[in-house]
């Protein structure tokens, strides 16, 4: 037996099921048989149960339950390696669903394996590879406001401008790769070169992707924080701007989020998270809004490399898909 946050379960679609129900299980699920009871299309109970066990024994257990309640629906659940050939559990599975089908209407039945999960109900209608989904991201709490930080010198600013490169690809794999060096250091000749570059709002829109599909989000939303505090006009409102998205759509405090706002002026990627956040838009819209233009600003930063390239200038330089 387990304990579930029920209301966050959802049931629309067998992907944002499986999504919701990861999220609402109190520790990791691995090698479990779950049965979700549904009614008024809304899950009511949550019952667990490894699945080294008797399956026998699972399947009066699921026939008491449906026996003393009135469920309506139920959804028969898997955790489990996938491996290859045939789903395994599979006529254990169809075992219980023939037995409890008179009783009660099984919705669907799952394997779930890491971020995918298989019907065993499809019969070859579904992709090989099983259907991936997604969680939402933990929020991100370790936000720091320090307004002590000093500022960095107007004139490397200046200079680092006068030094920007023409090809969009260029500026960004270099922007990305400067972020990444600023988590580690305070030097004002990368903060400023990083800033410079972040001005062009294709180089702005790449890292962002950057950062929202990294390991590191923490540690590299507070380095743009700290970058933004550093920053002198009229640099800052960009970078506001920039930080404030990137706070929003990794599930920062409104708080935080709202600190930026106030320094985005009338940058316009700043104004659209000023509107988000006073109209109570979820954060996960503006997260869900990078991840709509990945592969766009994925290809348009590969394609001016690839011009660079065939320029015969570079060799080595290559589109970042996640650290």
């Amino acid at each position: 037996m387990s304990s579930f946050a029920l209301d966050q379960v959802t049931v629309a679609s067998p992907a944002s099921f499986v999504a919701s129900l990861v999220k609402a299980t109190p520790k990791p699920l691995q090698e479990t048989v779950v049965l979700a009871y549904l009614h008024n299309d809304g899950c009511q109970h949550i019952d667990t149960y490894p699945v080294s066990s008797d399956w026998v024994e699972i399947v009066e257990a699921v026939q008491t339950t449906i026996r003393i309640n009135t469920y309506e629906e139920v959804i028969i659940c898997v955790y489990t390696n996938r491996g290859e050939d045939e789903l395994p559990f599979k006529a254990q599975v169809q075992d219980l669903s023939a037995v409890i089908g008179d009783d009660i209407h099984v919705l669907d039945e799952l394997l779930i394996d890491n971020n995918r999960f298989w019907s065993y109900m499809c019969d070859g209608c579904c992709d090989p590879e099983g259907n991936a989904f997604k969680t939402d991201p933990e929020p991100n709490n370790q936000i720091t406001i320090d307004f002590t930080l000093e500022p960095i010198d107007e004139t490397v600013i200046k200079k680092a401008l006068e030094l920007v490169h023409e090809n969009v690809g260029v500026n960004s794999v270099r922007a990305w790769e400067l972020l990444q060096q600023a988590t580690d250091t305070t030097d004002q000749n990368v903060l400023a070169e990083f800033i410079a570059l972040i001005q062009d709002v294709n180089v702005r829109d790449y890292v962002l992707i950057q950062i929202i599909q990294s390991s590191s989000i923490p540690v590299l939303v507070q380095t743009l924080v700290d970058i933004t505090l550093r920053t002198p006009e009229p640099q800052q409102a960009q970078v506001a701007g920039m930080t404030a998205m990137s706070l929003h759509s990794t599930f920062a405090p409104i708080i935080a989020v709202s600190e930026m706002v106030k320094l985005v002026g009338d940058n316009s990627l700043g104004r659209l998270v000023q509107r988000a956040v006073e109209h109570d838009v979820p954060q996960k819209v503006a997260r869900e809004s990078l991840e709509a233009v990945i592969d766009e600003v994925q290809e348009k930063v590969q394609t001016a490399l690839e011009a660079f390239e065939n320029a015969g200038y570079i060799k080595d330089i290559t589109v970042s898909e996640s650290a």
